[in-house]
């Protein structure tokens, strides 16, 4: 049996989400999804436009031209609708092999992103005044989720009270 994760559209969504917030503070639109997970099928703009009552002409060269542009510069390379799904699959293997490599080094943690829980928190803690509570069981990675959030308050430069 092949314990072997595929990459997946739900993967890539997720990246690319993930790397569209770092580096603009946003998330995908519904309509960007849609380009997406219709790019991933392989579908024309034309179908995809058909499938979700836009006009074509709106989706390709509004809607698809600034997904791949926001998707370039936030992957820090040329993305477009042929090969966005190997952009994505290679960040997402760099992603993997350091999550190992922090392993092998000594560290007893591996940390899991927990999607859209992460993503709410960030988009929290950036409010004034923000307080998250984390509560779980033990040893499910509450001081992890933690320390995540704490790293990406300092990439932001936001001040902590202690």
């Amino acid at each position: 049996m092949n314990s072997e994760v595929k990459f997946t559209l739900d993967i890539a969504e997720k990246l690319a989400d993930k790397y569209l917030f770092e580096k603009t503070g946003k998330y995908l639109s519904d309509v960007e999804k849609t380009v997406l997970q219709g790019s991933w099928d392989d579908k024309s703009y034309q179908k995809i436009a058909e499938e979700c009552d836009y006009a074509t002409n709106t989706l390709s060269k509004d809607y698809g031209k600034k997904l791949w542009r926001k998707l370039s510069k936030a992957l820090g390379e040329e993305v477009c609708k042929k090969n966005f799904r190997e952009a994505l699959k290679r960040k997402w293997q760099k992603q993997k092999l350091s999550e190992i490599s922090s392993y092998s080094e000594g560290k007893k943690e591996i940390y899991i992103e927990r999607q859209p829980i992460e993503s709410i928190c960030y988009q929290t803690i950036l409010q004034p005044g923000a307080l998250i509570p984390i509560k779980a069981p033990c040893k499910m990675g509450k001081t992890l989720l933690l320390n995540q959030i704490v790293n990406y308050t300092r990439q932001k430069i936001i001040v902590l009270l202690d």
